[in-house]
């Protein structure tokens, strides 16, 4: 039978995995993400990644009295197993600091949805060092596919820091997450117009 050309449309349509990271850019405040309660405090700042006037970054301060100890804001984001995402960002460690450390983006996968259930993967980026890359913005990213049973991911700006006593802090910046496209693939309601056409096409 040939395939009408509405159908191969269908069949041809984008798919796109939305993660819809919400306030990535940070320019006006932190709303959008979430602090636990730790040893992380956490507040908007005028320096921006890109220098523009009236935005800004997160920043995040480690006070912990232990040393290797992180946390950081943190957002929930609906994933779907087999599609591929890009998480990335900009990270800027100020010179002149008590403490050294490192600024991560994390995208940890989980198999429950809201970020709930058995770890599967770290989709994040590689840690931005102070001791190598301080006193400028440095971008960072990094491509994967979700793993099988993949429902959730959590991403999180971490601070973690070396050494105790000391305090340590990091901006975050222009933090996205971006599903990559993907074709031959059938979403639901795309299922369900090919079964109304199947319909119509008896008649």
């Amino acid at each position: 039978m040939r395939a009408s050309p509405l159908l191969l449309a269908i069949w041809l349509i984008p798919v796109v995995s939305a993660a819809d990271l919400v306030n990535g850019e940070f320019d006006e405040d932190l709303s959008g993400w979430s602090l636990p309660p730790g040893i992380v405090s956490a507040a908007w700042d005028p320096l921006d990644v890109d220098g523009a006037l009236g935005s800004g970054s997160a920043r995040l301060t480690n006070s912990g009295s232990g040393g290797n100890t992180g946390g950081g804001l943190e957002q929930c984001l609906a994933i779907v197993p087999g599609a591929s995402y890009t998480v990335g960002g900009a990270a800027f460690i100020p010179t002149r600091q008590s403490g050294a450390g490192t600024a991560t983006l994390l995208a940890i996968v989980r198999d429950g949805a809201d970020c709930t259930g058995s770890f599967l993967a770290n989709l994040g980026t590689r840690s931005v060092n102070s001791r190598f890359e301080s006193g400028l913005w440095v971008s960072v990213s990094n491509t994967d596919v979700a793993p099988a049973g993949a429902r959730s991911v959590l991403i999180q700006t971490r601070v973690t820091k070396f050494e105790a006593p000391s305090t340590f802090t990091a901006h975050f910046d222009g933090v996205f997450v971006l599903p990559e496209p993907a074709t031959g693939t059938l979403q639901p309601t795309a299922l369900l117009a090919l079964l109304v056409l199947a319909v119509r096409s008896r008649h």
